[in-house]
């Protein structure tokens, strides 16, 4: 399929896509389409995460709308993401890597890389409402190296990052499947500012102790 166009009242897409081997004639299962071939060039301006969950429940946790650029092929239960650019508000994400079974959503894992991205910590709190993330709206990442391994609701992460004239590095992992968040990390940081990242609202008076 070439060119189609998808509109919902919350996304519009425009979609290129090829699957092969798949027996139109028979009874369609998703979990048989794991080895067919799938080449994928999507764009949409925007995407609504609404629109997700409803194909990928364990992603409805997720709020709000992103533009994003998507070149994949592969097999359906393996696709390798070769460019994958996203928008979030004033995030930017460069992907690569591979996603696991998309032929069963409920196991769908991922094994991706984010590289030169740029990330507003601040977004975290409007992508993860439920979450009552705190708001650290100083707090920007920039050249931002991430490793995701993982199911999107419970992973491990490395990061790596430039946090204005300073750097931080982070290794642990998360687990958003609960009702509130679950997380162990260790951390590394130099050169780095808290002062300048934590306003005034989020500080403890032993924060600095």
């Amino acid at each position: 399929a070439e060119n189609v166009k998808i509109v919902t009242d919350s996304s519009n897409l425009i979609i290129n896509a090829s699957l092969k081997d798949i027996n139109l004639l028979g009874k369609l299962s998703l979990k048989k389409f794991k080895k067919y071939p799938l080449k994928l060039d999507i764009t949409a301006r925007p995407f609504s995460f609404n629109d997700l969950s409803s194909f990928v429940p364990s992603t409805n946790m997720l709020a709000g709308k992103a533009d994003l650029h998507l070149i994949a092929d592969g097999e359906f239960g393996k696709i390798q993401i070769k460019k994958l650019k996203v928008r979030y508000l004033n995030t930017r994400l460069n992907v690569v890597g591979t996603v696991f079974n998309l032929n069963t959503p409920k196991k769908l894992f991922l094994n991706v890389s984010f590289e030169n991205s740029f990330i507003n910590a601040s977004n975290a709190a409007a992508l993860l409402p439920k979450y009552n993330i705190p708001d650290f709206d100083n707090l920007t990442l920039a050249n931002v190296k991430l490793n995701f391994y993982g199911k999107p609701v419970k992973f491990k992460t490395k990061i790596e990052s430039d946090i204005g004239k300073g750097k931080i590095k982070l290794d642990g992992w998360l687990n958003i499947e609960e009702p509130q968040l679950v997380y162990n990390f260790k951390y590394n940081f130099k050169n780095l500012n808290i002062k300048k990242i934590i306003s005034k609202k989020h500080r403890s008076p032993y924060f600095f102790i």
